[in-house]
């Protein structure tokens, strides 16, 4: 009995331990069908480029500004093919000797300071170039930009030329002619797109790159560009098979309802070590969009910072039946920018709004004629970007910025462009769930900022294009105020006047740095830090009367009657004596290092930091000048940002600290 019982028993669990796995491997068992029936399904291509990932896109993934050196990936040849010489140059036509105006110099550090926030649309429209072989400074195919790279997939990270390749065309997608008829695309909703995007493929001559962003607080933000490589119809939806810079080497899948709300849907991330990140949305969202290449290929944009007031009519030269017509307005417009983690609104003279209200958590816009541009970086972060219209009187916009989605503190800049200037704030601390509030003049010419509760106070700064052809650059900083006081400046080229106040009684200490191009060329530097010189903080800086090379004027109202009556104290300028009969001239001092390089001149073999070696250049101090015919020829005349080194000198010292490892094969 007991010999059969142990039998009964034993075939009871084997036959419940293998229910038990059938149980458990059906499932299984019908996944693994369903994907080989997936593989086996055939793909319904209707329309591709002749691209592939892994040959065609780039091996390494989308990037910030941590992992290179990024201060050099724009430079004045840049600027004078997008914009023009005369747009971009106090004087010169060309890299060699062109000297930027102040705003497009601080236009371009806003710029490439954004592009911390990720290249993923310069990415994406350089791989398209690469696939059709289009030419960029000389080189075309990626061996002409790093020996051994027979493929766009082989290109090494870092590596200056392509960084300067994608950082070019990242920046098209902010200029007027560029972002309206990539806008106008999203109008048409999902399912147009999808059939725009099959006759380019079919036609082949003009590829899109593919603009997402996701639907947040009634408004689009954190825009992320990719590049579309097929179509495909799968029955009630098509499938757009995409190279994605988040995902190098891969094939990743969006899918469009071809009816009802056209619902899109994407699965990306914005790291390897990070779960997958959805981008969804449908016909009323407005969310997809699609760039054509050929719209980055202009002669010449408009300079964000150097508009003609104009109508200017242009047709795309995607010529396919379903290609945009778009006429860009030429009317002269102001950029709104906050560049950093933080929410904006601006709000006009008349109480009307554009962006997020920090009271409702709502995106809104009231003032005719405005529009959001989103910038498309990839990398998960917003930067809210406003394009007005302009107008030169009336109140000031009122510029209110909010951290109500931010957890940690975030450093954010906040810029006010338009023709003829660019202005802001720098190095602005918003805490979470903080609001701060700024005021700006239709002209730019008048600044103000409100402190927090921290007291936690940015620079403030101006660049300004004179109608004389001088170019100025002014900021000041080393302020810290009370809760809820206000720092305030006055930039007034036509006086030649500076003034700067602050209210919340306590005697500060001002730093100031001021620069000046003259029509002619020539740059002037003066700096001068902790400016102390009355009982208030209320002073009125001369500069329209300085001669370049001494000391600058300043007066303080003290009685608060104006500063007609007040002394002029000079403040001694830092590290820019300009006479060559000075005992002291850093020239001469063999203690001083002019190129900031950590060599000091005496051990220095190049003082100037341009490259060539000082027993064989001819202009020692990098000033445009030749030795035999300057009188002060081994000087540091550049004088511009950062500290006294000219935009061209900065660029060398970047260049000589990179490693070989990072110049190899470029």
């Amino acid at each position: 009995m007991f010999p059969k019982l142990k039998i009964q028993q034993t075939f009871y669990v084997i036959f419940t331990f293998a229910a038990v796995l059938g149980l458990f491997f059906a499932p299984l068992s019908n996944l693994v069908s369903a994907q080989e029936e997936e593989e086996e399904r055939e793909v319904n291509i209707i329309a591709k480029y002749n691209f592939d990932p892994k040959v065609n896109g780039f091996s390494f993934s989308n990037y910030g500004n941590k992992k290179h050196v990024w201060q050099d990936d724009l430079t004045e040849e840049d600027f004078i093919h997008l914009f023009g010489a005369q747009a971009a140059c106090v004087t010169g036509k060309t890299e060699k000797d062109c000297v930027l105006k102040k705003t497009a110099e601080t236009w371009m550090r806003q710029e490439l300071e954004g592009m911390d926030k990720g290249h993923c649309e310069g990415m994406a429209a350089t791989s398209l170039r690469f696939m059709q072989g289009k030419d960029f400074k000389q080189r075309d195919k990626p061996p002409t930009f790093q020996e051994g790279a027979d493929t766009t997939y082989k290109l090494r990270f870092p590596s200056p030329s392509v960084e300067n390749y994608i950082a070019y065309y990242f920046i098209t997608q902010s200029f007027r002619e560029v972002s309206q008829p990539s806008r106008a695309t999203a109008e048409k909703g999902p399912a147009a797109i999808v059939k725009m995007l099959v006759d380019s493929m079919k036609a082949g001559n003009d590829p899109y790159s593919l603009g997402i962003y996701k639907y947040k607080n009634g408004e689009r933000e954190e825009g992320h560009a990719v590049t579309p490589i097929a179509v495909e119809d799968a029955g009630d939806k098509y499938k757009i098979h995409i190279y994605d810079n988040n995902a190098p080497g891969e094939t990743l899948i969006m899918t469009v309802e071809k009816d009802g709300k056209q619902q899109w849907r994407f699965n990306t991330s914005i790291n390897p070590d990070e779960e997958p990140d959805w981008y969804i949305g449908d016909k009323n969202t407005k969310t997809l969009e699609l760039t054509a290449n050929s719209w980055r290929e202009r002669q010449r944009f408009t300079a964000p910072f150097d508009e003609e007031e104009e109508e200017v009519e242009e047709e795309s030269a995607h010529q396919s039946k379903n290609s945009t017509r778009s006429k860009t307005s030429g009317a002269r417009s102001a950029e709104f920018t906050l560049n950093g983690d933080g929410d904006l609104l601006v709000t006009d003279g008349n109480g009307k709004r554009i962006g997020f209200d920090p009271k409702t958590n709502r995106y809104v816009n009231e003032i005719p004629q405005a529009e959001n541009f989103t910038p498309k970086g990839g990398l998960g972060i917003d930067l809210p970007h406003y394009r007005l219209p302009f107008r030169t009187n009336g109140k000031p916009y009122t510029i209110t910025i909010s951290g109500n989605n931010l957890k940690t503190e975030s450093d954010v800049d906040f810029t006010y462009t338009a023709s003829g200037f660019s202005v802001g704030f720098d190095g602005i601390r918003l805490d979470p769930k903080e609001v701060l509030t700024m005021t700006v003049s239709p002209d730019g010419e008048q600044l103000s900022f409100t402190a927090g509760k921290d007291g936690e106070t940015p620079e403030i700064y101006y660049s300004m294009d004179a109608a004389d052809g001088t170019s100025y650059f002014v900021e000041v900083d080393g302020v810290q105020l009370d809760a809820g006081k206000t720092l305030s400046a006055h930039f007034d080229d036509e006086t030649g006047k500076f003034v700067f106040r602050d209210n919340d009684g306590n005697e500060d200490k001002y730093d100031v740095d001021f620069e000046r191009v003259l029509p002619n060329g020539t740059e002037q530097n003066y700096e001068t830090d902790d400016i102390e010189i009355g009982k208030v903080d209320n002073y009125e800086m001369d500069f329209g009367k300085w001669d370049g090379k001494s000391d600058i004027c300043f007066r303080d109202d003290d009685d608060g009657n104006g500063f007609a009556n007040d002394e002029c104290e000079p403040q001694t300028k830092e590290d820019n004596d300009d006479d060559p009969d000075d005992a002291d001239d850093e020239a001469d001092d063999e203690d001083s290092d002019i190129d900031n390089d950590g060599k000091l001149n005496d051990d220095d073999t190049d003082d100037d930091g341009d490259g060539i070696p000082d027993d064989k250049d001819t202009d020692d101090d990098n000033d445009g000048e030749p030795d035999t015919e300057d009188t002060d020829d081994n000087e540091d005349d550049g004088g511009n940002r950062p500290g006294s080194l000219s935009f061209q000198q900065w660029r060398s010292i970047i260049n000589q600290t990179v490693t070989m490892e990072f110049l190899k094969g470029d």
